[in-house]
């Protein structure tokens, strides 16, 4: 097991430098996930350029998310929300393209609410345009994201 939470001075590597690898969080539970978080290696020179997220109650059988391009050139967080919440143990981070080496330090988005437009919202004000999507007027849901640090369980 690694260790590769958000802000860690440590980072997951890939064993190989190619497209295909990948990092599966284990959540210990299930539980409702918005999102991923991506930062860049601890050193900022190794970044996945497009991801792509899956999700699992077992470890075993996947189902994809979909692909994202975050934006992980630096040690700030790229948040990646998703389209609509899922019910997951294991996240797993596919790297389709990097740059350097596939690495990343990783995090996900819980305790979702979803407005009826379909985005994501927050309740704290000052992290409202760092943290996620507004809805429109008048559909305004008095939920946070929260950012959730994990520990990657396993790796390829």
């Amino acid at each position: 097991d690694v260790v590769s939470t958000l802000n860690s001075t440590r980072s997951w590597h890939a064993a190989t430098n190619t497209a295909g690898e990948w990092l599966t969080m284990d959540l210990q539970v299930e539980t409702q996930v918005c999102g991923v978080v991506i930062q860049a290696s601890y050193s900022a020179k190794s970044y996945p350029t497009e991801i792509e997220v899956q999700y699992s109650p077992d470890n075993a059988q996947f189902t994809a998310v979909g692909t994202f391009w975050p934006d992980s050139t630096s040690n700030a967080y790229s948040q990646l929300p998703f389209a609509w919440p899922v019910n997951a143990r294991y996240v797993k981070i596919v790297v389709k393209q990097f740059f350097g080496w596939p690495a990343m330090r990783a995090g996900v988005l819980h305790e979702c609410q979803v407005c009826s437009a379909g985005t994501f919202v927050c309740s704290n004000t000052s992290t409202k345009s760092a943290m996620c999507s507004i809805c429109p007027a008048g559909k305004y849901l008095d939920t946070q994201l929260t950012l959730e640090y994990i520990y990657v369980a396993s790796i390829r």
